[in-house]
C-alpha cells in the first residue's frame, strides 16, 4: 500500500469513527429545568423505567435533569429517544413531572419484547428537604437521600433506597425491593408489599408502635418481637404494640412478601 493510500484510509477511518460517535450522541437527550418551590410544596413524579435519584437541599427550588437514552440496542433507538419526552408542569403549589411515551403507543407496555425498545428516562433531582414527594413508578431504580417530609412511593418491579430519612413514608411495592433507613422517627409510616422484599432500619433505641401482619414471606428482626405477637397461624403472624416506649406508627403488611426490621 502506498503512503498516499495509507493516509486516505486513515482519514476515512477517523471520519467513520467520528460519525459513529455522533450517531451515538444523537440517541441521548437531556432535558434540564429549574423551578421555584416552597418548603411546603410537593414534587410528583410519574415514570415507567429508568432511574430517579433525589437529593435534598436548602434552596427553595427544584433542579431537574432528565436523561433519555436507549435501553439496549435497536435500529430505532434514535427515533424512539426522540419520540419519548418529559412533561414538567406547575400546579397547586407543586411540580408535576411525567415520563411521556405517548408517541410510542405502538409499543405495548405489557410486552417484554417491546418493553426493551422503550427508552430509559433517568432523573436527577434536587429539591427542598421539607417538600413532599409522590412517586408512581413501574420498574425504575429510585434513590432518595435526606428528605424530612411526607413521601409516598408506589412501584411495580422497581427498587427503592431511602437514606437519612426523617419524615413520614407510605411505600407500596409489587414484586419490588426496598430499603428505608431512618435518621429519626418523626411520623407514622406504612409499608406494604406483594412478593417483594422490604428492609426498614430504625435508630437504635428509637421508640415506635409496631403494627404488622406478615404472610408466608415472614419477617426477620434484631429486635425481640416475641412479646408483640398478637395472633399466629400457618399463613401469617400479626405483631402489635410499643417498642422502646412507643412512638410513631410503623405499619407493615405483606402478601408473600418478606420484611427485615433492623436498628442501628
Amino acid at each position: 500500500m502506498t503512503m498516499r493510500k495509507s493516509i486516505i484510509l486513515s482519514a476515512l477511518l477517523i471520519l467513520c469513527a467520528g460519525a459513529a460517535s455522533l450517531s451515538l450522541g444523537q440517541t441521548v437527550r437531556e432535558i434540564r429545568k429549574t423551578l421555584p418551590l416552597g418548603s411546603e410544596g410537593k414534587v410528583s413524579i410519574e415514570t415507567f423505567k429508568g432511574s430517579v435519584t433525589i437529593t435534598a437541599w436548602d434552596s427553595p427550588q427544584v433542579e431537574i435533569l432528565a436523561r433519555i437514552e436507549p435501553d439496549g440496542s435497536s435500529a430505532k433507538d434514535t427515533e424512539n429517544v426522540q419520540a419519548a419526552d418529559v412533561r414538567i408542569e406547575t400546579a397547586g403549589g407543586g411540580i408535576q413531572i411525567r415520563s411521556d411515551y405517548d408517541k410510542l403507543k405502538h409499543l405495548s407496555f405489557n410486552s417484554d419484547e417491546n418493553d426493551g425498545h422503550l427508552p430509559l428516562i433517568n432523573y436527577t433531582i434536587k429539591m427542598p428537604g421539607t417538600a413532599g414527594l409522590h412517586i408512581i413508578d413501574h420498574r425504575s431504580t429510585t434513590k432518595i437521600d435526606g428528605l424530612r417530609s411526607d413521601v409516598r412511593i408506589n412501584t411495580h418491579r422497581g427498587t427503592v433506597a431511602v437514606t437519612a430519612f426523617q419524615g413520614s413514608i407510605v411505600l407500596e411495592t409489587h414484586r419490588g425491593d426496598a430499603r428505608v433507613e431512618f435518621a429519626r422517627l418523626t411520623g407514622d409510616n406504612r409499608f406494604e408489599t406483594h412478593r417483594g422484599d422490604i428492609e426498614v432500619v430504625v435508630p437504635r433505641g428509637g421508640g415506635f408502635n409496631l403494627d404488622s401482619s406478615v404472610g408466608r414471606g415472614g419477617m426477620d428482626s434484631d429486635i425481640d418481637l416475641k412479646g408483640l405477637v398478637q395472633s399466629q397461624d400457618r399463613r401469617s403472624v400479626r405483631y402489635g404494640g410499643p417498642v422502646n416506649g412507643g412512638g410513631p406508627l410503623l405499619h407493615m403488611a405483606g402478601d408473600r412478601g418478606h420484611f427485615r426490621l433492623q436498628q442501628r
